[in-house]
């Protein structure tokens, strides 16, 4: 597993969660709410529990967890430079000062309600030393969070690019099985296989990007599809039902063309009239919905083959939209029909 120094860092979000975002603002709303709860249980008791106070405690504390996220956002870029200790003394230092600023605004309005009491330097001091301890395990624990987060985040990203090459390489292989089929019985249209074949190999083996817009992973597969028509002639028939499913959507790469390659080498091939294979793509709500059919020859299956194609399908799709993504696969008496859904980003 890399090691944390050697993520690139993209902002104050190496160091802490961002505090902009609604996760991890609601967590330390929650953590320090709590805090306030042990803070007027120390002060009254668990059964005189002092609801008034608790309101006060409960609104100082939210005010000063408020005021600290934005002091975190919007210094945090000015902090990325520095190392983490002097990093993590600086976010202390930070959060101490509004606790500060809170509690003495806090003295204010005590004064304002009751006009005789005095501002007392003594309860800023106080409360600011209250505070600290809290802030720190706070602030270490946010910081312990976000270290496993990124972590993580660097474990899937390398498997993630492992399934890649490892489906890069597969791809390659099945060309090149492609064109070795086709020099004996026909060199010719062998010959035309392989200058196709070098502009599909440009796209899918030079490109880096683990993610590439739906439009061109549907182009890639159109090429793909009219080398195989170019192999299996009448055999294979192709059905495209795209429907509009708008600018920016994004898919990771050779997601769908192992699918499609699954539809020719363990359905059309294996049927002696062949077949079609139809594709439908369409865009519900924020969902891109894919199916693809094709039919299937029940004596004869190499399931092997396409149970793992279909796994490294899933995982990565799921590593790049969560869980909210789907590929689901359904064996019927003539077909398979195999479904992939995933949000749009």
């Amino acid at each position: 597993m890399p090691r944390l120094r050697t993520i690139p860092r993209e902002g104050w979000d190496h160091f802490f969660p961002d505090l902009s975002q609604g996760e991890g603002l609601i967590d330390t709303i929650i953590i320090t709410q709590l805090l306030s709860v042990l803070i007027v249980i120390a002060e009254s008791g668990l059964f005189g529990f002092n609801w008034v106070l608790w309101g006060g405690v409960s609104l100082l504390t939210m005010g000063m967890t408020l005021l600290s996220a934005v002091a975190l956002t919007l210094c945090g870029r000015l902090l990325i430079s520095s190392r983490p200790l002097r990093s993590a003394v600086l976010g202390c230092a930070m959060v101490m000062a509004v606790v500060a600023l809170c509690a003495m605004l806090g003295e204010q309005a005590m004064i304002f309600v009751m006009p005789v009491r005095d501002f007392s330097w003594l309860k800023v001091f106080e409360t600011v030393a209250i505070a600290a301890i809290p802030v720190a395990i706070l602030l270490r624990y946010l910081f312990v969070q976000q270290k496993t987060h990124v972590q993580q985040h660097a474990a899937q990203e390398s498997d993630v690019r492992a399934y890649q090459a490892w489906i890069r390489s597969h791809f390659l292989f099945n060309c090149m099985n492609m064109i070795a089929s086709l020099i004996g019985s026909d060199p010719v249209k062998a010959e035309r296989v392989v200058e196709d074949l070098s502009e599909l190999f440009r796209h899918v083996l030079t490109g880096s990007k683990t993610l590439i817009p739906l439009r061109e992973e549907l182009s890639l597969c159109r090429r793909y599809l009219a080398l195989e028509k170019m192999r299996l002639g009448d055999r294979l028939d192709i059905e495209w039902q795209i429907g509009d499913y708008g600018e920016g959507v994004q898919i990771p790469c050779l997601t769908l063309q192992p699918v499609l390659e699954n539809a020719v080498y363990h359905g059309i091939q294996l049927i002696q009239q062949g077949g079609q294979i139809e594709i439908k793509v369409k865009r519900e709500k924020n969902k891109i919905r894919i199916e693809v059919r094709n039919p299937r020859n029940p004596r004869l299956q190499h399931n092997k083959g396409r149970k793992t194609a279909m796994k490294n399908v899933q995982y990565r799709l799921k590593a790049h939209f969560g869980s909210a993504a789907e590929v689901l696969s359904e064996i019927m008496e003539d077909g398979y029909i195999t479904r992939i859904s995933y949000p749009i980003k």
